[in-house]
Order: C-alpha cells, then structure tokens, then sequence
C-alpha cells in the first residue's frame, strides 16, 4: 500500500522513532524541565535513515506523528493525567513558551523526515513509477 507517495517501512520507521522520541522526552523530562525537540528529532531521523528518496509528503507525515507523540510525552510525564483525557484537555496547558518549542520540534521532523540521510538519495517525481 503507498501511503502519500512512499514506502510502509518509512510509516512504520517514522512510529518507532516518534514511540522512542517519547521514551527519550521522558528520561530528560528527569534531568531537564521540558524539551519536546527530542520528539521531533527522533521521529524525523527515524524516518529520513530508512528510505532513499526526498519525500516532503513523508515528511509532513512525521511530522504529524511527532506532533502527537509530543501531546502524548506531555500529557504522561508533565501533567501526569491519563493519556485520552489528557489528549484531550492538551490545548489548555499551552502557554507561549511550550506552544513555540512544540512548533519547532514539529517543523525538525517534516524538515528531518522529508529528507534522506544516505548519499545515494534522490528527489520523488509525484505520479512516476519508478524505484
């Protein structure tokens, strides 16, 4: 199945190194009060080492899944609510600072993420079928 324009191992990539961005927000949520970039990062590099090509859509896909995983990091190890209702009630403990370092780690992953971190890459061709 081609989910915008790219391969299920890129998505599937892309989940663990959201799921690992998480783990990691955790462990220096210990250390460090908050840095919702880990997410971002992780998702995006997780993404970008496992495909060939330049896909910015793969990109906004991360990114969409380092913007949850980001909510999610926040809502266990911030506000230490349950996960749904938490999720739910996120937008309410967004103050300036927070909302601008969740933005950021959202815009590393679609910038990390569209990319492709081996040498051989090249630019997709929307509507091409080549491999």
């Amino acid at each position: 199945m081609n989910w915008l324009g790219s391969n299920p191992l890129s998505l599937l990539a892309a989940l663990v190194g959201a799921a690992l961005g998480l783990l990691v927000f955790g462990q220096l949520h210990a250390l460090v009060h908050e840095l919702p970039l880990c997410v971002g990062v992780c998702a995006g590099l997780a993404c970008a080492a496992s495909t060939r090509e330049i896909n910015r859509m793969r990109g906004l896909v991360a990114g969409t899944l380092a913007a949850w995983a980001g909510a999610a990091a926040h809502v266990v190890y911030v506000a230490r609510l349950p996960l749904w209702p938490g999720l739910a009630g996120f937008h309410q403990d967004l103050d300036p600072a927070r909302l601008s370092s969740h933005v950021v780690s959202i815009v590393l992953a679609i910038l990390i993420g569209g990319n492709s971190l081996r040498h051989e890459s090249r630019a997709r061709i929307v509507g091409s079928w080549r491999t």
